[in-house]
């Protein structure tokens, strides 16, 4: 079963990934309709795949799983080649980049805390407390390298993103535990 929800987990991911650059491109009629039918066939048949909890030879989970655990350090690789290509002065002189570590740091994190304590979450279910906890940690991390791959794919910006993706990974180092801190204070 752990294979199988790893692969669950890497498709979702994936289906994420693919269905809206997908979409995205039908609308625009970048690609052949053929192609976006192949492609909804196969998000759908990672779906029956989970549902009917069907085992995968292992050569394909092999496959699959090293195809997943090469996505991250790819990633992350990319970002850092273009991060390494902006000049210094640019990034640091970048109001808006500050502007959104600011809002995905910070601002969003405290929001979110207001929301979880007021409503009380951490008693819906029974070990509420880790639940929220771990859910909460997500939202205090630095924005994911995998929205500079998506801005270098779409030729929308991927330096700017990949700055964000280096200044939001570097103050994270501070605002997570302050913000951690202020979740255990108000517990």
């Amino acid at each position: 079963m752990g294979h199988l929800r790893k692969l669950f987990y890497r498709s979702t991911n994936l289906s994420i990934l693919d269905a809206l650059p997908f979409d995205y491109c039908r609308k625009r009629k970048f690609i052949a309709e053929d192609d976006c039918q192949k492609h909804q066939y196969l998000v759908n048949s990672r779906w029956r795949i989970f549902v009917c909890q069907i085992k995968l030879p292992n050569i394909i989970n092999g496959t699959l799983s090293s195809i997943g655990l090469f996505i991250g350090p790819n990633a992350m690789l990319v970002a850092g080649m273009l991060i390494a290509a902006i000049p210094l002065r640019s990034i640091v002189s970048s109001k808006r980049i500050y502007l959104v570590t600011l809002l995905r740091l910070l601002l969003i994190p405290i929001a979110l805390l207001v929301l979880i304590k007021l409503i009380g979450f951490v008693h819906w279910a029974e070990k509420g407390e880790i639940i929220v906890l771990i859910s909460f940690l997500a939202t205090t991390s630095p924005s994911a390298s995998t929205v500079t791959q998506m801005a270098v794919i779409y030729n929308n910006n991927p330096q700017k993103a990949s700055a964000i993706y280096g200044v939001t990974t570097l103050l994270c180092m501070f605002t997570m535990p302050l913000v951690i801190a202020l979740y255990q204070i108000w517990g």
